[in-house]
C-alpha cells in the first residue's frame, strides 16, 4: 500500500452558494418546490480548517488517516462558524468499515481520486455520525433534522467494489436525522446495495452525480427485508430489482441508519436531485416500502417524505423503476432523460405531483431470464398528479405507457405516448382523471401496437379535444368524452355508468369494430350528443343489452355509413331526438330499434335505402321527424307498440309508412307526400288508430289494410290518389276495421270526358273466348311475367310463381315496377355472382328492351363506382321512359314517372268492353266516335275499367233516363256481374238503399267484386 502524508492548511473560507429552483410547470396539481440546503444558513463560516490527504505516502492505513482528518470537524464541534475542509488528492484508498462523517464538514475527492470497499470489508462506507451536545455517541437523544448538518461531499468516486464482494449487502452512503447536506460530482458505483441512503433528512440536494453498475447480490439477505423466504436465485434477484441507487426514506424501518439512529418516523423533506446520471442500476430514486410493509407508528405512515425535486437526470439501463415512490408529497419530476429502462416511475400513494417534460424509452436492454419487465413505464397508484409534456415511447413490451390505479385527480396532456403493446394509458380503479380537455393545443399524441389507445375501468375520466386512431374503451367508468377526433378510431362503452359524449368527430374506418360508438350493458345513463359520425365499415352508433336508466342519442350529424346509423338492441330506453342523418350506403336503415323502449323524435333523416325508421317489438313514440328518399321510410313490425305523429314523410320508394303485426299502434296527425306505393300500409296489426294523417300524391292506394287487421281509420285527408285506386283500401279478410268517411273505400275515379249520345243499333258484342292472360309470353300480363322470368332469373317460369305475381295484377293492383322490383331484389337473383357491367346489361334488357348502348353503360358504372346504391340505379331505369312504354305494350301500368311517348291503338278486346258499356249501362248501340275514345283510353291505361262505368252509369245520358232503384240495380248486374240479378242480391241491394245508401256507394260495392274483376281480365284491361 502506498503511504501517505497528512498535511494541515490554513485557508480563507470560500462562499457556497445555490440557484434557487425553477418554478413548477402549473397543471392540475402544484407541488411546492423543495428549500434547497443553505450550509451555515447561508452565511460565510468564519473560520475553515484545510485539511489535505495525499497518496505519495503514507503513516497509518487508508481507513485511519481519511477518518482521522473527519474527526477534526468532531473535535471542533461546539465551534460555531468553523468548517472543518478536508481534500483527498489523486490515488486510490481502501477502506474496510465505515467512515464517519460530522457537521460543517466539506469533504473533497479530486479528480482520480477513488474511495472502494476493501475486498473482505462489511458495512457501510460512509455515514453521517449523529453526536449529543456533550459530543458522545447521542443513542436516544437526537431525533428529527437534529443529527449531522451542513456537509457537502464533492467529487471523486466511491466504489463498493461489490465485483469481488457481492455478499456485502450494505449501504454505500447513509444519512439520517440530517439536514443542510449537498452531494455534488460524485461518481458511486459497483454496489449491490443503495449507493447513496437518504432517511429522515431535510434539505439535501444531490447534483451533477453519476451512479452507475449495481451487482447482483450472492448472499443472505441478513435483514430479509428483500427477499424474505425465498431461496431461489431467480425469485432472490427479482426482488432485488426494488433497490435503489438513492433511497428515499422515513425513519421508522429498522435498518435506515447506524445503531445510534431514533426511529421517531422523522421524513425526508426538501429532497433536490438534479442532473445526475444513473447507469446500469436497479432503480433509481425513491423507495420500496409500501404502507403494508411498515413496522413502526402508524401516525407516519402518510408522510415518507414531503417536497422533491428530480429535474435533468438521465437513466439509461434502468432494469426497474427511474423514480420509485412511497407516500412522497410535492414531487416535480421534470425535464429527465430515460433510455432502455423498465419504468420511469412507480408512484404508491403520493400526492400533489407534476411530471413534465421527460423524454423516456423503455424497455430495459440488453436482459437476462432475471430481469423482469414492467408493464408501464409510468404506474401510479397516488393522487393530485399533473403530467404534461413527456415523450413515453415504449418497445413494445410494456403493456401501457401510463396507468393509474386505485388513484384519483389527475391530469394529462401535450404528452407523446408510443409503442405499448395494448395501451397508450390504462386507468383502473380511479377517479377525476382529466386528458387534455384543454384546447387541441394541449393534445395528447398516441400510437399504440394493440387496439386500444386509453383504456378505463372502474373510474372516472373527462377527455377532451384529444386525438384518436384506434380504440377509446370505457368499462364500468362514468367518462366525459368531448371534441376528440377520431381518425379510424372508435368509442367503446361496456357497462359505463353517467357517461357524456359530445361534440367529438368520429370517422370510423376500423373493419373490425362495431360501430363509431358501441354501448354495451351500462349501469346508469348514457348521453350521446352533438357528434358527427360516420362509417366507412359498419353502424355509427351500436347499443346492445342496455339495462338500467337511459341512452340518449341526440343533436349528432351522422354521414355516410356502410351499415345502418344507429342500431339499439334489448335497451331499457333510448331516446334518439333531433339528429341529422344522411348518405346511408347499401340497402341499410337510419334508425333501426329491436326489442327495447324508443322515443325516436325531431330527427331529419334522408338517403336511407331501406328505411329511415325501423322498430321491432318495441314500445315508443316516432313523432317529429322528417324522413325521405328510403323503400319503407318507417317501418314498424313483430309485436311494435308505438305512437307515430307528427312526422313528415316524404318520397317513399315504397310504402311510406309499413306495419306488420303490430298490436297497440297509432298513426296520427303525420304529412305523408310523394309516396312510391301506398302512404300506410298495415298487415296482420290489431287496435290501429290511424287518424288526421294529410296523405299526398300516392302511386297506388293511400292507405292499404290486409291480413286480418283490427283497429279506425278516420278524418284522413287524401290528394293526387291515382284514378283506380282507393283512398283506403281494406282487403276481405279485415273485419274488424273502420273507416270514417265510408266514402275513403271508393275506387277514385276521373270525370268523364264526354257521354255516349247516339242511340244504340246494334246488340252487344259477344264476350271474347280467350283471355289475355291465357296468351303465350308474347302479350298481356302473362307475357310480362314470362319475360321477367326469362330476362331477370334466366329460366323459365314456375306455376306457383307465376301464379302469385299473376294475382298481385289482378287482385292488388301491383304496377310494372312493383313486379320488377319483385324479381330483382329477390334472393334467387341476389345471390347471383355478377359485375356491374353484366348487371346493367340485365338492367337494360328488362327495362329498355334493348342492349346497352356505351355511353349510357358508361354513366351508369361511373355512378356504381361513386358509390350509389344498386337500388338507386334500378329506380332510375323504372322513372324511364322506355319502361313505360315496355309496360305499355303488355297492357300493365309502369309505376314509373315516365311517360310513354307512344300510343298503342285499342284491340278488338278494348274495343269489344267500350261497346259492352253502351249496351249494359245504356241499352243503346255504341256511338263510333265514343266508342274508339273510351277504347283508346282503356287501351293507354289512362283509365281502368271501373273509370270507364263510373263515366257511363254517372254520365248526363244516364241521369236523364231517370231509371228508379230497381233499375239501377238490374243495369248494375249486367255490367258488372254479366248476368241478371238473383233474388237474394237484389233485395239486399234494394235494403241498401232504404237504408240510405247512395247510388255511388252501391256502384263501388259492384265495382269492388269478384265477377268484375274476372271480366275486366278477360278483356284485357285494367280493373
Amino acid at each position: 500500500m502506498m503511504k501517505k502524508t497528512i498535511r494541515a492548511l490554513a485557508a480563507l473560507a470560500s462562499a457556497f452558494a445555490v440557484l434557487a429552483a425553477a418554478s413548477a410547470v402549473s397543471l392540475a396539481a402544484s407541488p411546492t418546490l423543495p428549500e434547497e440546503p443553505k450550509i451555515n444558513g447561508g452565511k460565510k463560516y468564519t473560520d475553515v480548517i484545510d485539511v489535505v490527504i495525499d497518496g505519495n505516502s503514507a503513516a497509518a492505513p487508508d481507513q485511519v488517516i481519511i477518518q482521522d482528518a473527519l474527526d477534526r470537524a468532531k473535535h471542533e464541534n461546539g465551534n460555531e462558524g468553523t468548517q472543518v475542509r478536508i481534500t483527498i488528492k489523486e490515488g486510490t484508498y481502501f477502506i474496510d468499515s465505515a467512515l464517519w462523517i460530522y457537521p460543517d464538514t466539506h469533504l473533497i475527492l479530486e479528480d482520480g481520486a477513488v474511495i472502494k470497499r476493501s475486498i473482505t470489508s462489511e458495512g457501510t462506507m460512509l455515514e453521517g455520525y449523529i453526536v449529543s451536545e456533550a459530543g458522545t455517541a447521542a443513542g436516544s437523544e437526537i431525533s428529527g433534522y437534529g443529527g449531522v448538518h451542513d456537509i457537502i461531499i464533492e467529487g471523486g468516486t466511491w466504489d463498493a467494489n461489490a465485483e469481488l464482494c457481492r455478499t456485502n449487502f450494505s449501504n454505500m452512503m447513509v444519512l439520517t436525522h440530517s439536514q443542510n447536506v449537498i452531494i455534488k460530482n460524485v461518481t458511486f458505483q459497483n454496489s449491490v446495495n443503495h449507493m447513496l441512503n437518504i432517511s429522515g433528512s431535510n434539505k439535501v440536494l444531490v447534483e451533477n452525480c453519476t451512479f452507475k453498475d449495481s451487482q447482483i447480490y450472492k448472499g443472505s439477505d441478513p435483514d430479509k427485508e428483500f427477499y424474505g423466504n425465498e431461496t431461489s436465485d431467480e425469485q432472490k434477484i427479482e426482488r432485488h430489482l426494488a433497490i435503489e441507487a438513492i433511497h428515499l426514506d422515513f425513519m421508522n424501518k429498522k435498518g435506515e441508519g447506524n445503531s445510534y439512529t431514533v426511529l421517531d418516523g422523522t421524513p425526508c423533506k426538501n429532497i433536490t436531485v438534479r442532473n445526475c446520471e444513473f447507469n446500469n442500476v436497479f432503480r433509481g430514486i425513491g423507495t420500496h416500502h409500501p404502507k403494508s410493509n411498515n413496522k413502526g407508528d402508524a401516525d407516519y405512515a402518510t408522510d415518507y417524505g414531503n417536497t422533491f425535486l428530480f429535474e435533468k437526470n438521465t437513466f439509461t439501463k434502468v432494469r426497474s423503476a427511474c423514480i420509485s415512490a412511497y407516500s412522497f408529497k410535492n414531487m416535480t419530476i421534470r425535464n429527465n432523460t430515460a433510455d432502455q429502462v423498465g419504468m420511469f416511475c412507480d408512484f404508491y400513494d403520493s400526492f400533489t405531483t407534476t411530471i413534465s417534460g421527460n423524454t423516456v424509452s423503455g424497455s430495459y436492454a440488453p436482459r437476462d431470464n432475471y430481469y423482469r419487465i414492467q408493464q408501464q413505464l409510468l404506474f401510479i397508484n397516488s393522487g393530485d398528479v399533473a403530467i404534461s409534456g413527456n415523450t413515453l415511447k415504449s418497445d413494445g413490451k410494456n403493456s401501457a405507457n401510463i396507468k393509474f390505479y386505485n388513484s384519483s385527480d389527475f391530469r394529462v396532456d401535450s404528452n407523446t405516448l408510443s409503442g405499448a403493446e395494448t395501451n397508450c394509458i390504462y386507468i383502473e380503479k380511479t377517479d377525476k382523471v382529466v386528458i387534455n380537455n384543454k384546447s387541441k393545443d394541449k393534445a395528447n399524441k398516441y400510437s399504440t401496437k394493440g387496439r386500444n389507445e386509453v383504456s378505463m375501468t372502474d373510474s372516472s375520466v373527462t377527455i377532451g379535444y384529444d386525438t384518436f386512431s384506434k380504440v377509446l374503451n370505457v368499462s364500468k367508468s362514468a367518462a366525459t368524452i368531448s371534441n376528440c377526433t377520431f381518425n379510424g378510431g372508435y368509442i367503446n362503452l361496456d357497462k359505463a355508468n353517467k357517461t357524456t359524449i359530445s361534440g367529438n368527430t368520429i370517422n370510423m374506418t376500423d373493419s373490425g369494430a362495431t360501430a363509431c360508438i358501441v354501448v354495451n350493458a351500462p349501469a346508469d345513463s348514457v348521453t350521446i350528443k352533438g357528434n358527427t359520425l360516420a362509417s366507412a365499415s359498419n353502424h355509427c352508433i351500436y347499443a346492445n343489452t342496455v339495462s338500467g336508466k337511459t341512452v340518449d342519442i341526440s343533436g349528432n350529424t351522422f354521414n355516410k355509413t356502410s351499415k345502418n346509423l344507429v342500431t339499439v338492441v334489448d335497451v331499457d330506453t333510448v331516446n334518439i331526438t333531433g339528429n341529422t342523418m344522411n348518405k346511408i350506403s347499401g340497402y341499410n336503415v337510419a334508425i333501426s330499434v329491436t326489442n327495447s323502449k324508443a322515443n325516436i323524435k325531431d330527427n331529419k333523416i334522408s338517403g336511407a335505402t331501406s328505411q329511415c325508421i325501423f322498430m321491432r317489438n318495441c314500445t315508443g313514440t316516432i313523432s317529429g321527424n322528417t324522413v325521405s328518399g328510403s323503400t319503407h321510410p318507417i317501418y314498424m313490425d313483430q309485436g311494435t307498440s308505438a305512437t307515430v305523429t307528427g312526422n313528415t314523410v316524404k318520397n317513399g320508394g315504397d310504402n311510406a309508412i309499413f306495419a306488420d303485426s303490430v298490436t297497440g299502434t297509432t298513426i296520427s296527425n303525420n304529412t305523408i307526400t310523394d309516396s312510391g306505393n301506398c302512404a300506410i300500409f298495415m298487415r296482420g296489426s290489431k287496435k290501429l288508430t290511424i287518424s288526421n294523417n294529410k296523405i299526398t300524391n300516392t302511386k297506388a292506394h293511400g292507405i292499404y289494410l290486409e291480413n286480418d287487421n283490427t283497429g279506425t281509420v278516420s278524418n284522413n285527408t287524401f290528394t293526387g290518389v291515382p284514378e283506380g285506386k282507393r283512398r283506403v283500401r281494406v282487403t276481405d279478410d279485415c273485419v274488424n276495421i273502420t273507416v270514417t268517411p265510408a266514402d275513403d273505400t271508393a275506387i277514385v275515379t276521373p270525370a268523364p270526358t264526354g257521354s255516349p249520345t247516339t242511340p244504340p243499333t246494334t246488340s252487344p258484342s259477344p264476350k271474347p273466348t280467350t283471355k289475355p292472360d291465357d296468351q303465350s309470353s308474347e302479350g298481356g300480363t302473362s307475357g310480362f311475367i314470362n319475360r321477367l322470368y326469362s330476362l331477370v332469373l334466366g329460366r323459365p317460369a314456375d306455376q306457383g310463381g307465376k301464379d302469385y305475381w299473376m294475382s298481385q295484377v289482378r287482385n292488388e293492383g301491383k304496377t310494372g315496377a312493383d313486379i320488377a322490383k319483385g324479381f330483382l331484389y329477390s334472393p334467387e337473383f341476389l345471390n347471383k355472382t355478377m359485375t356491374d357491367s353484366e348487371f346493367l346489361d340485365i338492367l337494360y334488357n328488362v327495362f329498355f328492351d334493348r342492349a346497352a348502348d356505351q355511353g349510357g353503360k358508361d354513366y351508369w358504372l361511373g355512378k356504381l363506382a361513386g358509390g350509389m346504391s344498386k337500388q338507386d340505379v334500378i329506380m332510375g331505369f323504372i322513372n324511364s321512359t322506355e319502361w313505360a312504354n315496355v309496360c305499355l305494350s303488355y297492357g300493365i301500368p309502369s309505376g314509373g314517372s315516365g311517360v310513354p311517348n307512344k300510343t298503342v291503338e285499342p284491340n278488338a278486346q278494348v274495343i269489344a268492353f267500350a261497346r259492352r258499356l253502351y249496351e249494359t249501362c245504356l241499352g243503346r248501340k255504341a256511338d263510333e266516335a265514343g266508342l274508339m275514345d273510351w277504347a283508346t283510353k282503356l287501351a293507354n291505361m289512362q283509365i281502368t275499367g271501373t273509370n270507364a262505368a263510373h263515366g257511363f252509369f254517372f254520365s248526363d245520358e244516364f241521369v236523364g233516363h231517370n231509371f228508379d232503384n230497381g233499375e239501377y240495380i238490374t243495369r248494375l248486374y249486367r255490367t258488372f256481374m254479366g248476368r241478371e240479378a238473383d233474388q237474394g242480391g237484389f233485395d239486399y241491394w234494394m235494403g241498401r238503399f232504404a237504408a240510405g245508401a247512395s247510388r255511388e256507394e252501391v256502384f263501388q260495392g259492384f265495382a269492388q267484386s269478384r265477377e268484375f274483376g274476372e271480366i275486366c281480365a278477360s278483356y284485357g284491361i285494367l280493373r
